[in-house]
């Protein structure tokens, strides 16, 4: 599809946007030789489908969220400082794994560099968590070699540094590695992985705040050592935290960064994405005194030509027209016959596609197929279409508009 920027930026799902902002980056910040163990957090104060761990759409890496002095995330799980070793003649040796200028770097302990580009290919760090081993040896540990290093170029021809993981088996992007190498940490497994393109198992270093499996924001811990939301994500190219970075949709504001990633996964009512990956969407961003504006590509006649799928906010979804999955084998909507089970379970067996969208808009009760006993929605609401959205869109960031498939 042909754009024309400003109005429109088309990419992939899970692919993008126009603006330039570019991601803030923090100070390498100089390791602990001897950081506290992990212990295991606290449980859940919510039912497992409302809060928890990161969404493999939103990162299919096993781990999500480390920092170079050691701080344990949210799963319980830190990077062990001065754990990288080998490399180009082992000049990683000591060094802790961090990250300079969207590249990962070797950090000594007196702030300068010890191996950074080329030199990290073969090197190896180490992740520790919460676990204790069943020998009572300690805690469980995860050592992961970056095997590839090269320069990954996105859709809209956004080059980054890119590596390439694996824990002693495939990629660390590859869903069942990456399973295995949770078991090997002694953490839940993470449902709903989807295979990425082979040729597509890298990670890009991203710097943001936490979220959760869903792709909400986790507030700042109070017995967090670092009183910052800022950790290091070994984002998969294929999946949002990633493409939200590369095609700088993350950006100073905090509602503006959150917004993206609700957009970019299909976030409709909180507890659920309805999107698959393959899938294409456009966007237009905008703030709440904004006219809704249908932008028109130099292959489009007209704004008539140019469907409208939803509007995002932090939160998620304010409001759904016409949910993208239903465009994306073509221009006519039909519900796809390979949904996941969470997104089948949405509407009966040869749901048209109306009651299918209308299904979805009832978020207070829409169940996943895998939810938990003592589930309660995220979102108690019914979504309105966006014609009639009015007062109740307040607080949205963009507009989100259907591409027909397939692409």
């Amino acid at each position: 599809m042909t754009i024309t920027r400003p109005l429109l930026c088309t990419f992939a799902l899970l692919a993008g946007g126009c603006s330039k902002t570019k991601s803030p980056q923090p100070q390498p910040t100089v390791a602990l030789t001897s950081p506290k163990m992990c212990t295991k957090p606290p449980p859940l104060s919510c039912p497992f489908y409302t809060c928890g761990g990161n969404s493999p759409v939103i990162n299919a890496f096993p781990i999500n969220g480390v920092r170079s002095d050691g701080e344990c995330n949210l799963e319980g799980v830190q990077l062990v400082p001065e754990s990288l070793s080998g490399g180009l003649n082992n000049l990683c040796n000591g060094s802790t794994l961090d990250v300079r200028d969207n590249k990962l770097i070797g950090l000594r302990s007196n702030g300068t560099t010890a191996c950074e580009e080329d030199q990290l290919k073969n090197a190896t760090f180490v992740l520790r968590s919460h676990v204790d081993r069943t020998d009572g040896s300690g805690k469980r540990t995860l050592t992961v070699q970056i095997t590839g290093i090269q320069d990954y170029t996105a859709d809209n021809g956004e080059t980054r540094k890119a590596y390439r993981m694996s824990a002693g088996k495939g990629p660390l992007c590859n869903p069942l590695d990456s399973s295995d190498a949770r078991v090997a940490l002694g953490l839940d497994l993470i449902p709903g992985l989807s295979d990425p393109p082979m040729d597509r198992n890298f990670v890009i270093p991203v710097t943001s705040e936490l979220y959760d499996r869903l792709g909400h924001a986790v507030p700042l811990g109070i017995d967090w050592d670092r009183k910052t939301p800022d950790w290091l994500h070994l984002a998969c190219v294929d999946d949002a935290l990633a493409k939200r970075s590369l095609y700088d949709l993350y950006s100073d504001s905090v509602e503006h960064s959150r917004a993206a990633l609700m957009m970019l996964v299909a976030n409709y009512c909180g507890n659920l994405h309805v999107t698959m990956r393959g899938v294409y969407i456009a966007w237009q961003l905008l703030d709440d005194s904004s006219k809704p504006k249908h932008p028109v590509t130099r292959a489009q006649k007209s704004d008539a030509d140019v469907m409208l799928e939803a509007e995002w906010g932090p939160e998620g979804a304010v409001c759904v027209s016409e949910p993208r999955l239903l465009y994306r084998d073509g221009a006519s909507a039909q519900v796809p016959t390979d949904l996941p089970a969470d997104l089948a379970n949405i509407c009966p067996s040869n749901c048209a596609p109306d009651a299918w969208a209308n299904a979805l808009r009832e978020c207070d009760k829409i169940k996943p197929a895998s939810a938990k006993p003592g589930y309660v929605p995220a979102n108690s609401k019914k979504l309105p279409k966006c014609d009639a959205c009015g007062a109740a869109c307040k607080g949205r960031r963009f507009h989100s508009y259907v591409v027909p498939g397939p692409q």
